[in-house]
This record gives C-alpha cells, structure tokens and sequence, in this order.
C-alpha cells in the first residue's frame, strides 16, 4: 500500500498556494499604506483553517450541503470580482487589517472544507486513510514555503497595487486555484462557467418567454433556429467571457489617461514631470487589473482541470409528480438527445438524490444515478470519448452508460413516451440504496 497519493498532494498544495498568495498579495497592499499583518494574524488564520478542516473531516455533511459549500466557494468569487470593479476610484483613510484577515477566511473557508471532504472520501475510495493524509499534510507544508519569499514578493508588488489592483489580484488568485472539485477540477473557470451560462440560458429563455416571441405563426420556426444559435455553447462561452473581462479593460483605459486636472503653479517642466509621473503610478496599478483579464482570456477556453476536459453540468431540481418525476425530451434551452449528459436533482424526505439523463451514441437513452456502488457519491463528468468518475478518474464508455456494476453510474428504470421521460421516484430512494455498498442487486 502506498505511503504517497499524488491526487491528495496536488489538491492540499493547490489550496496552500492560494492561501498563501493572496496573504502576500494583501501584505503587499498594506506595506505600501505603512500597514503590515504580523505572526499572530498569519497564526489566526492558520487556526482558523485548521479548524474549518478538522469539521469538514469528522462531520457528517449530506451530498446537498456538500454541494451548497461549494457553492459558497464560486459566490464568494462573484462578490470578489464585483468589488473590484466598483472600487474603482475608492480611497479608504483607515486601512483595518483584521479586515483583511477576515477577507480571507471567507474566500477559501469553502475550499479548505471542500479539501476535507476530498481527502476523507479519497481514503476511504483508496482504504488508505495514511497514504491520503500524508500527502495531504506534505502538500500544505509545501505550501506554506511561499511565505518565505515574502520579503522579495512584497518589495516587487506594492508600487503595482492599488486598492482595486487588490481585489482584481485577489480575484484572479480565486478563479485560477480556487477549485472545490476535488482533483478533477483545480480550478474554479468549470464552475464559474457553468453558473455564468445557466445565468445567460435562463435570463435569454425568460425573455423570449415573456415577450412570448416564439408563439408568433410566422417567426416560430426563424426564431426557434434563432434561439438555438444563442443557447449553443460558443455563443454563450464568449458571452460570459465578455461579462467578466469588458468591466476590468474599461478600468484600464480609464487609467491610463492624462491626469484632468493639474496642479495651478505647475508649468514647464514641473508640469510635465508631474504628467508624467501620474500617468507612469496609473500604468503600474493598470498592470494588475490587466493581467487579470489577460488569465481570465487565456484560461477560460482551456479549462484548469486534470485529464481531459470535463463537462459537469449543473443539477437542474425536479419535483415529484404523484410518484413520478416527468422530464421533457425537448425544451427551450435542453435537448436530452444532443449527446450531453443531463443531471437532476430531486429533494424528497429532507435528503437530495442526482441523477442524470444521457442519450447514447448508439440512440439508446440511459438514466442513471449520479453515482456509482463504489466511489463517494460525487458523481460523473463527461470527456469527449467517456464519462469519467469523478474521484477515481475511471472511464465509463459511452455505449456502456446504463449497465451496472463496477464503477458505472447505477441505472434506473424509466418509461419513455414521444415527448417525456418518466422516472419512478421510488426507483430512484430504492436504487440510491446501492450508492457506496459495493454490492450490485440487479
């Protein structure tokens, strides 16, 4: 049995780094205001971690709340990145250390607990509780070593932050090492990709729906191509990718203006050099908020994540119908037979059960439950040739989808009409039975 998990390493030293980088970029912001945090606030925050992983470690979380704080992790990058857009043209007299500390805590409080559960259920996949928490603890000592640069880092920083050019770093730091996914995905581009375009999808459905546009006799059809050209996936890429870097460049050409107002005396060259040295301070707190949206361009079509390039959709909630969960084939938005896995949720009794729809390249549909008898319920991802199991990275062939055993997702009986899926949710309370027991009952 190995004394070493590279996954558990990559995912505890991912989190350390990102930690540890937005400390320095803060210490560097605060060294240029004469403000510096000390020992007892890095020793703080260290306990604070500690804690937050200890409880994700030795309690229970059902699979919703699981999802709910990782959640949490991707919001806190949204509320990050609205800050500093707005904070352009702010000036605080008073800079509060603690307020920064505290900053911290809840940007990666999400994380260290989604790191908890990664390495309690990869132990227990593995049944290496010692190989998992070595590497683990390896891994956060690792990086933790960034902190002894802090000197050079800080000194190299601070003429470049302003307290926009913060959270725009900040920012950044989140988006690219923030990931909750485990080890399939380091990052956090896959989830802020996919809430941006569910947002898009729904906000663009609701407005055809509202000015009722598809009805029209005449434009149904045009319209209907129309809509599918605006929920396919390039237009939508683009579109989110545009909310996120349009607002950051804006920023950029504002400072990188002439100065509107001079000082009255100044002429000559006491003016120019004033010019000058305004717009050469603008440039160095530009550079930041710059390379924020240059990542944000480079990294958003080639998403941070090991192996291949998954596609995890967002649980889509259903409701029981009288014993029965009835999905549609077709809709604005969804198409069950476009080849793409499809996932539900259904909240029954207070616990949540997944499951996804996924139509095979051979025509034939399979529903399945979002997990599989061995791994942790966290269920599947898609590549371009397989699913793949999140935790374990096992692959699933397409045309295997919906048999059981082994680390293939748990099939569930279904009826099938021209337009619907019908699922009994019955089926579904028995089936979630066989998550995790290793044993198959078909």
């Amino acid at each position: 049995m190995s004394l070493f998990i590279p996954e558990a390493f990559i995912g505890s030293i991912k989190g350390t780094i990102a930690i540890s980088a937005s400390w320095l970029v803060i210490n560097s912001y605060l060294s240029s205001k004469n403000k510096e945090t000390g020992p007892v606030h890095l020793f703080i925050l260290i306990l604070w971690f500690m804690l937050l992983f200890i409880a994700g470690t030795f309690i229970e979380f059902d699979a919703f709340y699981k999802d709910q704080i990782r959640r949490v992790s991707a919001y806190m990058f949204g509320l990050l990145l609205i800050t500093a857009i707005f904070s352009s043209g702010w000036s605080l007299k008073r800079e509060f250390r603690l307020f920064y500390i505290f900053l911290i805590m809840l940007l990666y409080g999400p994380d260290v607990m989604s790191l908890s559960f990664f390495l309690k259920d990869l132990s227990a996949m593995r049944q290496n509780f010692t190989g998992a928490y070595i590497a683990g603890i390896t891994g956060f000592l690792s990086g933790l070593s960034l902190l002894f640069f802090e000197k050079k880092i800080r000194s190299g920083l601070s003429p470049y932050l302003s307290l926009t050019g913060l959270f725009f770093s900040l920012s950044a730091i989140k988006l690219l090492l923030g990931g909750t996914g485990g080890y399939a995905e380091l990052s956090l581009i896959p989830a802020v990709q996919r809430g941006l375009m569910k947002f898009f999808h729904d906000l663009v459905h609701q407005l055809f729906v509202f000015f009722m546009v598809p009805d029209h006799p005449l434009l149904k059809t045009t319209v209907w191509n129309f809509i599918g050209l605006i929920f396919g996936e390039a237009f939508t890429m683009i579109a989110t990718l545009c909310i996120l870097v349009i607002p950051p460049l804006v920023i950029v050409l504002r400072l990188l203006k002439r100065p509107e107002e001079v000082p009255e005396g100044l002429k000559g060259a006491e003016r120019r050099k004033y010019i000058h040295e305004f717009m050469l301070l603008n440039r160095k707190r530009a550079f930041p908020i710059f390379l924020f949206a240059l990542m944000v361009s480079f990294f958003w079509f080639f998403k941070a994540e090991s192996g291949p390039g998954l596609y995890i959709p967002q649980p889509v909630p259903v409701v029981e119908e009288e014993g029965f969960v009835i999905i549609k084939l077709k809709e604005p938005g969804r198409e069950l037979g476009d080849g793409n896995i499809h996932k539900f949720i259904l909240r029954k009794d207070e616990k949540t059960y997944r499951f996804f729809i996924f139509k095979r390249p051979d025509g034939k549909f399979s529903v399945c439950l979002d997990a599989c008898e061995i791994c942790p319920p966290e269920g599947y991802g898609q590549a371009r040739q397989h699913l793949i199991c999140i935790y374990c990275n096992t692959p699933i062939p397409f045309n295997t989808v919906g048999e059981p055993g082994g680390c293939n997702p748990i099939p569930v009986g279904y009826i099938m009409t021209e337009k619907e899926i019908k699922i009994e949710v019955e089926e579904i309370l028995k089936k979630w039975r066989l998550v995790h027991s290793g044993v198959s009952r078909e």
